[in-house]
């Protein structure tokens, strides 16, 4: 690469979010057509790989307005997978969302997420002993293991 560039979500067909490196967790930003990526020449060039992920904001209905961000489990290469995370049911009405995760039977799941954009919470459920499944809670104020 021998310019810097600017990558914005409808330039890769790409919803709005957070967007964080692996090797910068401690530096999340909002991602959108007002605030794009900006790709260093200096930093991502020939003999480099930069990789970026992009995570969806969920805002409850809730009076503080907590905003959340699924990481994933960072200890893949893809941190939010159809094989690892199964489903993701939200239910704004009563402000939660519910993941469900398919692993090994009594194992157990880290996954991270972005509270508030600037804040990061590690949450572990043990899976199930027959199933393999565990269910992680996002509510406002709190992630928990259901």
């Amino acid at each position: 690469m021998k310019r810097d560039y600017l990558v914005y979500p409808s330039m890769i067909g790409a919803k709005s979010g957070i967007i964080w490196a692996p090797d910068s967790l401690e530096e999340p930003t909002i991602f959108d057509d007002s605030k794009p990526l900006n790709v260093s020449a200096s930093k991502c060039h020939n003999t480099t790989m930069c990789v970026w992920y992009v995570s969806p904001v969920w805002q409850f209905n809730d009076p503080d307005k907590f905003v959340y961000a699924l990481f994933g489990d960072l200890t893949r290469w893809t941190g939010v997978s159809r094989q690892q995370i199964i489903s993701i049911d939200k239910d704004f009405n009563n402000n939660n969302i519910t993941i469900t995760v398919q692993g090994f039977p009594n194992q157990l799941v880290r996954l991270f997420f972005s509270v508030f954009i600037n804040v990061e919470e590690l949450v572990s459920c043990g899976t199930s002993d027959t199933s393999g499944q565990a269910r992680f809670v996002v509510a406002p104020h709190k992630i928990s293991c259901a």
